[in-house]
């Protein structure tokens, strides 16, 4: 079995239970749908930090190498008469060669032309076209990583 650096971040996020026509959860992929007619989930949004390397280039990463390392591992709802409650939890799993390091919220990779940083934030993307680099508004939502810790484990990609 192949091991891999694993980033695991716990997120949990809430909406309003008025903002909530429906929600769907197979296994641990959430559709909300919202009363506005968006089709939302909980996600993670990558803000690049690092001003030496042109956005472009950034973007490109996160769309790429950041992207392919990316697991939804779990998710769970609940609710009550005002609000909807979300737990998710995601990865980021590189190879072990791989020079990416996790601080805080505070995804480093580093490459040849430099090191790409990343402040990295709960949000909600929308089903249809998610997206790291451009979250949704969800109105009354709110998203916050409760945790973000780095590991050694077995591939789950």
């Amino acid at each position: 079995m192949i091991q891999v650096k694993c980033f695991r971040f716990e997120v949990e996020s809430k909406i309003r239970q008025a903002d909530v026509a429906g929600y769907s959860l197979d296994e641990q992929y959430l559709d909300v749908r919202l009363t506005d007619g968006r089709t939302v989930t909980p996600y993670l949004h990558f803000i690049p930090t690092e001003n030496d390397i042109p956005l472009f280039d950034l973007v490109d990463m996160v769309e790429g190498c950041i992207s392919d390392s990316f697991n939804v591992k779990a998710c769970s709802v609940s609710h009550n008469e005002d609000d909807v409650f979300i737990k998710s939890a995601f990865t980021l799993e590189f190879g072990l060669g791989r020079s990416a390091e996790l601080k805080g919220n505070v995804l480093t990779i580093s490459q040849d032309d430099g090191d790409y940083r990343y402040a990295i934030e709960a949000s909600f993307t929308e089903v249809d076209l998610p997206s790291f680099i451009k979250p949704v508004s969800v109105q009354s939502g709110s998203a916050s990583v409760v945790a973000a810790k780095a590991s050694i484990e077995a591939m789950t990609m």
